[in-house]
């Protein structure tokens, strides 16, 4: 079943937040620094989807792992993500080059659904 359930994994890395501080009078969020996970992450697609989050869900990805007290205090809101290429291999802030951030985990009997949304790009 190992077997079959790696197959469909992707390494990406993952910076959880720690938190909103304050430096020259303005909030600045900070991150630790990013670590590599590989998990099946894949598009929103169906129905229920689109109702909750609209067309945002264009935007969206999905994680599913299992509810146990690592992953729930590892996968937080805010939190970054770099998927699709992205790397934090060049950043020197961390955080600074995710193109995901974590906006909802939602807690199931026995798995977190960790639901990443597309960070918009300036310029």
């Amino acid at each position: 079943m190992s077997v079959v359930r790696n197959l469909f994994t992707k390494q990406f890395y993952y910076a959880k937040t720690n938190g909103v501080s304050i430096s020259n009078n303005r909030e600045v969020e900070t991150f630790q620094s990013p670590i590599s996970l590989r998990y099946n992450v894949q598009p929103l697609s169906g129905d229920l989807d689109f109702a909750m989050y609209g067309e945002r869900a264009r935007q969206m990805k999905r994680m599913i792992v299992d509810n146990n007290s690592t992953n729930r205090a590892l996968f937080t809101r805010m939190s970054r993500a770099y998927f699709d290429g992205a790397t934090p291999l060049t950043e020197t802030v961390d955080g600074s080059g995710a193109n995901y951030r974590v906006v909802d985990v939602r807690e199931f009997h026995k798995s977190l659904h960790v639901i990443f949304e597309l960070i918009p790009t300036k310029g």
